[in-house]
This record gives C-alpha cells, sequence and structure tokens, in this order.
C-alpha cells in the first residue's frame, strides 16, 4: 500500500529530510501500519520501537522519551489501562537505562505519553514498547495518522515508519465516557458556592450531569443541571449557612452513560465579607490621582522588579528541579522529602508543586518518607478489586493495607486514581508515624469539622493537628478536610511534622 504524509505533517517531514546531515534524531517504528474499525473499544497498539541516532544519540533522562497522537486523529492514550499494562524490553532496559515498568504520565488531554529516561540513551541504543492502549475511534481518518517521537523541549519531532487509520463500521457505541475528575466546593458567599471539576478527555463527551442533595436528603440520581463540555464549573445558589451541600457527577456521551464520581460535600459557615465594589471604585480613583512624578516612581520599581525577577531565574534551583529555586519557601519542604528519596521530579525536571496528587501516588511518598520497609509485605493478599496485581503503586497499597494505614471502601475498592483529601493526608500521616492519637472529641475541632456521623473517622486528628500546631485552619478558622492536596502542600505538610515537637 502506497504511503501517503498527510499534509499537516509535510513541512516538519520536510525539514527531518533537508536537514538530515546536519542534526541528529532518533527513530519510532511500529511493528506494522494498523487499522482500527470505528468505535472500537480500547485497543492496544502494535509495539513500537524507540532507536536512538546512530551517532549523535539526543534521548536523555532530561526529556524522557514523549509519544503523541495527531491532533487530527480522534484518539487518545487509554490511561488507566495504559499507565498498569506498559511493558518495555530491550537494550536500554538491560542497560539501566529506561524501567521496563515504568511510572508514565500523560499530557495533552491524554494525546500525548511521557516515558521516563533514567539515564541518557548511547548511540544507536534502543527500548521497545508494549501495551500501550488507545481508545477513541469516533471518527473515521480521511488520510493516513502518524505516531509522533518528541525528545526534546524544543518540541522537535519525528514521524513513525508506520501508519494506522481508521475505517467506517457499523459498530454500536457501547464505550461509556469516563468520570469527571477533581472536584471541589468553594463557598463564594452565604448562600451561594461554587462548584468546579476537570471534563473527562474523551473525545465525543456530550453533557457532564451534575447530581445534588442537602442536608439530610442524599444526592439525586436525576440530573440537577447538565453542563455543556469545556464549561467545568456551577455556581448553586438558595443556599444557608449550615446547610450541607452534596454533590456527583457523571458524564455522558449521547448513547453511554459514564459512572458516578466520589460525592463530595460542604458546610455552609459565615462567609468573611470580601472588598465591595465601592471600595475597588474608591482604590481605582486613588490610583488615577497618582502625580506624573509618583507614576514614574511606581514605573521604577516596576522596573526593578522585572529585573530581580530575571536575576532570580538564574538562581541555584531546588533539589535539582527545574521549576523550584533554592530561594523559594517551598524548597526546604522539598529538599526534605529528596533527601528520604519520597519524591523525585518529573521527566522534563520540574516538581510541579501545584498538581494534584492521588491517593496511590500519596502511599509511595509516606511509605518512602518513613522508611517503611514494603518488601515484607509483597506475599500478602490485596483485597481490592480495582488495584491491579502489576500496577506499580501495588505494593505500595499491600504495606498500606497491611500495616492498617487504609482499609478501603464498603465496595471493595481502594481508588488509587482519586485525589488525595487533605483529612485522608492527615490521618494516614499520623498513623504511619504511629502518632497517639486521642480518640475522644467532645468539641468541632474547626468550624467546618462539626461533630456527626459523616466527621467522624477523621476528626480526632483534625483535633490532633490543631493541639500539636500541625494545622490551625484558615483565617476563618475552617480545616477544609476535602480539599485535594497538591505536590507542594503535601510536602509542607511533612515538613511541619518534622518540626513537631
Amino acid at each position: 500500500m502506497k504511503k501517503t504524509i498527510p499534509s499537516f505533517l509535510f513541512a516538519i517531514t520536510a525539514m527531518f529530510l533537508l536537514s538530515s546531515t546536519a542534526f541528529a534524531y532518533p527513530k519510532i517504528s511500529s511493528y506494522m501500519s494498523s487499522s482500527f474499525a470505528q468505535k472500537s473499544s480500547s485497543t492496544q497498539l502494535q509495539e513500537v520501537t524507540i532507536a536512538d541516532d546512530t551517532t549523535t544519540p539526543v534521548i536523555t533522562a532530561k526529556y524522557g522519551i514523549r509519544i503523541q497522537i495527531p491532533s487530527t486523529a480522534s484518539v487518545i492514550f487509554d490511561v488507566e489501562r495504559t499507565a498498569s499494562e506498559i511493558y518495555l524490553y530491550g537494550e536500554a532496559v538491560n542497560n539501566g537505562k529506561i524501567s521496563s515498568k515504568p511510572t508514565v504520565v500523560f499530557g495533552d488531554k491524554d494525546k500525548t505519553i511521557v516515558i521516563p529516561v533514567t539515564q541518557d540513551f548511547s548511540a544507536g541504543e534502543s527500548v521497545t514498547i508494549r501495551n500501550m492502549a488507545v481508545e477513541g475511534f469516533n471518527t473515521t481518518t480521511s488520510e493516513s495518522q502518524y505516531l509522533l517521537l518528541i525528545y526534546d523541549n524544543s518540541g522537535t519531532a519525528v514521524l513513525d515508519t508506520n501508519y494506522f487509520s481508521i475505517y467506517t463500521s457499523s459498530n454500536s457505541d457501547t464505550n461509556p465516557p469516563a468520570k469527571p475528575t477533581d472536584l471541589k466546593i468553594t463557598q463564594l458567599s452565604d448562600t451561594s458556592v461554587k462548584l468546579t471539576w476537570t471534563d473527562p478527555t474523551d473525545l465525543d463527551l456530550y453533557l457532564v450531569d451534575v447530581l445534588r442533595g442537602l442536608n439530610n436528603e442524599p444526592v439525586n440520581g436525576v440530573p440537577y443541571k447538565q453542563i455543556s463540555p469545556g464549561v467545568q464549573e456551577l455556581t448553586d445558589t438558595g443556599l444557608q449557612i449550615g446547610d450541607t451541600i452534596k454533590y456527583q457527577l457523571k458524564a455522558e456521551d449521547g448513547p453511554n452513560l459514564g459512572s458516578v464520581t466520589e460525592e463530595v460535600s460542604y458546610i455552609m459557615v459565615k462567609f468573611e465579607e470580601q472588598t465591595t465594589e465601592e471600595e475597588v471604585a474608591t482604590e481605582t480613583a486613588a490610583e488615577e490621582e497618582l502625580t506624573q512624578e509618583e507614576a514614574a516612581t511606581k514605573e521604577n520599581i516596576a522596573e526593578e522588579e522585572t529585573t530581580t525577577s530575571q536575576e532570580q531565574q538564574a538562581e541555584p534551583t531546588c533539589a535539582d528541579l527545574t521549576d523550584i529555586l533554592l530561594t523559594d519557601t517551598i524548597c526546604p519542604a522539598i529538599q526534605l522529602l529528596k533527601n528520604k528519596n519520597a519524591i523525585e521530579g518529573y521527566p522534563n525536571g520540574e516538581f510541579a508543586a501545584g498538581s494534584e496528587i492521588n491517593r496511590a501516588e500519596f502511599l509511595k511518598i509516606i511509605l518512602t518518607y518513613f522508611g517503611k520497609d514494603i518488601s515484607a509485605y509483597e506475599s500478602a493478599k490485596l483485597g481490592f478489586k480495582d488495584v491491579e496485581p502489576n500496577a506499580w503503586y501495588t505494593k505500595f497499597v499491600k504495606a498500606s493495607k497491611e500495616l492498617g494505614l487504609i482499609t478501603g471502601y464498603a465496595d471493595g475498592t481502594f481508588k488509587p486514581e482519586q485525589l488525595i483529601t487533605k483529612a485522608e493526608a492527615v490521618k494516614i500521616l499520623f498513623e504511619t508515624a504511629e502518632t497517639e492519637i486521642d480518640q475522644n472529641v467532645e468539641a468541632a475541632p474547626f468550624k467546618d469539622t462539626p461533630l456527626d456521623a459523616q466527621n467522624a473517622w477523621y476528626l480526632p486528628y483534625a483535633k490532633h493537628a490543631i493541639i500539636t500546631g500541625l494545622d490551625g485552619g484558615d483565617a476563618n478558622g475552617n480545616f477544609d478536610p476535602f480539599h485535594s492536596m497538591t505536590r507542594g502542600e503535601i510536602a509542607e505538610l511533612i515538613l511541619r511534622f518534622s518540626q513537631l515537637k
């Protein structure tokens, strides 16, 4: 079959051909060209081999290996399946340059997979990747598509030697969309909250259903609101102080309904007044009354701040992480965990302090930080139906279960990909450290942690957090127990714990 190059990639291909004598390029080669039926279910790609340039190697530990699906193809990586099933073999694995079971990262709305490289490749060194799974297949391809290998920070890419295509099929769409993630409730006033989330990456996403419950009423299975893809927020009004508002979400793609998310809830408290519009207007008017001399002074200060910012960029970085400076306030927390081998950066060298962290990732950090011997629990029974025996995090889940740090949910799941909440993190932190906790709680530790059955499991730990000074709550006296923790917040939490007397 004649191999045609898509027009949108012609310029890239031409660059490679014209520049081949001046630059070094690795090679990406699928085992063979593939055709997928429209509306297929999740499917594994053929084996894909990555081989570095035979004279000047360019695949490095700094950038890792990035494989990207073209934006014109209605295909994305099946994140859950790929993360648990991916397997690498070949000389680069044998030489210790890359792991056979790497912890991969997905980006670009799951059109890109990043495979970390532990050491720079040698000239001609290669690795073969098995079990990368893709899904979608919503529309047929008008021309052949090619995987892209991106191997440096400039976005330089090479094309797969073989193509893939999607052909017309009479298949029915039976693939439900994934769940929305990152559910978060933010109070806006005494009577309103804002619910935010991240849409699933399914390419045929049609609607997101918001399910709602108030106070003693459970979450209603009938959608309270239906939100278009991309909006990712809902403002809910008409509430009162003391109300408990609860939400669950599920996605629709037309013929299929996705699974319902875990419930998130929030108790309405007295809201601290924000700056009024009148105060803002007054401040604006005052700014406009600045004299020319004052304005010039402010401009000079701004220039000095810009210069300082530029100088800071040249400062030494923290723990060899490119996005954290040695002078950043978070550096001591990150350095503490790095010294314990409890954290590591992403393949691009960044720590990404603002990125949220899931339950499995948190267990790895906390067990490693406290030096727990997880190998002692390798033969233990797992007991969670949603944890694959060969997943990268399975050993940490086993150890945590045997140590009594986790029990899982009533339905027999652990939910490793679910974001870790503040209440969960504090509880597991204290228990991993074998801290003695007084289980008797006679008064609400924080404004938003009343004494009720829903909060009972974490109240002793919230109480101990405030007594020891680990967490004193925010300016309003709230603990925010269901806040999804970020990587940076986890690092700072552990640092504060290490400083307790």
